[in-house]
């Protein structure tokens, strides 16, 4: 009898220690790499270091990718992917009046061919939209699980490669009385072509079937590269706006300049993993 008694209660404790092994393997703690889609979305902040150019609102963009975190233990890894935004940010001149000229969809930089420009326009307001590839380097700090949920917090660099660039403006064409916009316009090279980013994110992950997992995260990130060519330095080859002075013998004297900015990025982002 007490020989059965004893084999019954080893089966027992050897199912539930197998249980809870399958357990921490199935819901993902235990998991060297994690990967899945990535969607976001978030606030761009423009930070113009000059009173010649205003911000015209907030900026905003939508990302979508994938994502992975690769795991060194259950507590500290690395996140990263690729993830693409289609991005979208304002602005207009302040207490200055600057020209551009264009030749159908393109804007000339500098004196580049501006002898073949159709016309000049008079810039009243810009929108202009980036498509960006966006590279994220994180390190990954997490508790452990606490039910279905575990606590993460994310820090360091977000590197942003551009991939298009078009510019909608709102301006008089050709001095004309009345305003025109003009849609889809190149200004190629006119946006500096890498971004770097440092910033933190918190969040959480919540297990909810086997070892697929959703993330949710809240990050800010500051910019720290040039956003714009030129970075402030005036008649610099990569600027396509313009100063324009009438000299006394009539001749025009075009002083191109560039803005020295950066932008900071507030994020919404989910990640389902598996």
């Amino acid at each position: 009898m007490k020989t059965w008694l004893y084999a019954a209660a080893s089966a027992v404790l050897m199912s539930q220690g197998a249980v809870a092994q399958t357990t921490d393997a199935d819901n993902g703690s235990e998991k060297k790499i994690q990967a899945g889609l990535a969607l976001g979305s978030g606030l761009l902040l423009t930070n113009f270091e000059t009173n010649t150019i205003a911000n015209k609102g907030l900026g905003g963009f939508f990302g979508l990718g994938f994502g992975s975190n690769i795991n060194f233990s259950n507590n500290i890894g690395m996140y990263t992917g690729l993830e693409f935004h289609f991005e979208s940010f304002g602005y207009k001149p302040n207490n200055k009046d600057f020209y551009y000229d264009f030749n159908d969809k393109n804007i000339y930089l500098n004196r580049d061919d501006s002898a073949d420009a159709q016309g000049n326009m008079r810039l009243m307001e810009r929108r202009q939209s980036t498509v960006a590839a966006n590279i994220p380097l994180m390190l990954l700090f997490r508790t452990n699980m606490i039910g279905y949920f575990r606590y993460f917090g994310k820090f360091g660099l977000r590197n942003s490669f551009l991939l298009r660039q078009r510019v909608n403006d709102i301006g008089y064409v050709n001095a004309a009385p009345a305003q025109t916009k003009l849609e889809g316009m190149r200004a190629r090279n006119d946006m500096f072509f890498l971004r770097s980013a440092g910033g933190v994110a918190a969040g959480a992950e919540w297990n909810f079937a086997a070892s697929t997992s959703l993330s949710l995260e809240l990050g800010y990130y500051y910019g720290f590269t040039p956003l714009f060519w030129g970075n402030g330095k005036s008649d610099r080859n990569g600027s396509s706006l313009y100063e324009m002075q009438v000299n006394p013998d009539n001749t025009i004297t075009k002083t191109y300049r560039s803005f020295k900015a950066n932008q900071g990025v507030f994020e919404l982002k989910a990640v389902l993993l598996f």
